[in-house]
């Protein structure tokens, strides 16, 4: 229940910071930056959205190795 209310609170905190009225786009980046994870994306319009709210990394091809 703890954890609910943490990740909610932090969703209504990064829909703030990117002016939107309703958590739906921050519900994706709370756990992100909950576990201080970097989210990957190929796709342009998420990565705009992340930045400066959490920590991008770079998409980079596979190289077949660990």
């Amino acid at each position: 229940m703890l954890a609910d209310r943490v990740l909610q609170s932090t969703a209504r905190t990064i829909a703030e910071q990117l002016g939107h009225l309703d958590t739906l786009a921050a519900e994706h980046l709370a756990p992100t930056r909950l576990q201080a994870d970097a989210p990957v994306t190929p796709s342009p319009e998420p990565a705009r959205a992340a930045k400066g709210v959490v920590m991008l990394a770079p998409v980079r091809e596979p190289t077949g190795r660990p």
